[in-house]
């Protein structure tokens, strides 16, 4: 009974390490490699970071510009928001959909008890097959036709 209990400790413990390495590796410091032409201000480099907290995992993205940089921390499997006092609020949230990590900021108007998008930005991450990082950023405004921009990035060996 004793070797049992044992045998299933190692077999969750190997299961739940083989679990949370079914997601690709995105961790670590890239540079800008191709950005599509109508793409305006993009990162030249980004530093990514994974880090368990609890059941879940924070992403933690450093996003360096030209001129600054801006840091960004989400908790993947986690959906949060806000709400304003002017009848706004928003939503964001990060999820893995099978390899590729969807990042999601919504803002909402309330109206006549109807919440009505304002803006939303989108985020969709994934590594090819040569392991760059492809991210698909799409923005929208109300009234307005969805904006699509397509980054590449590799990772930046100088860092290693």
């Amino acid at each position: 009974m004793k070797s049992l209990a044992c045998w299933l400790a190692l077999s969750l413990a190997v299961g739940g390490s083989a679990m949370a390495q079914q997601h690709p590796d995105l961790s670590g410091y890239w540079k800008l490699l191709h950005a599509d032409p109508q793409a305006s201000t993009n990162p030249d480099s980004l530093g990514v970071t994974l880090v368990p907290d609890g059941p879940f995992h924070s992403l933690k993205i450093v996003r360096q510009f030209k001129d600054h940089a801006r840091t960004d921390t989400f908790r993947i499997g986690i959906k949060s928001g806000t709400v304003g006092g002017t009848g706004s609020s928003g939503e964001v949230s990060a999820s893995w959909n099978h390899e590729t990590l969807r990042i999601s900021i919504e803002n909402y108007v309330t109206q006549e008890a109807q919440q009505l998008l304002v803006s939303g930005h989108e985020e969709e991450w994934s590594l090819d097959k040569d392991g760059r990082l492809l991210i698909k950023m799409i923005d929208r405004e109300a009234g307005t036709e969805p904006r699509v921009v397509n980054l590449a990035y590799e990772r930046d060996a100088s860092t290693r």
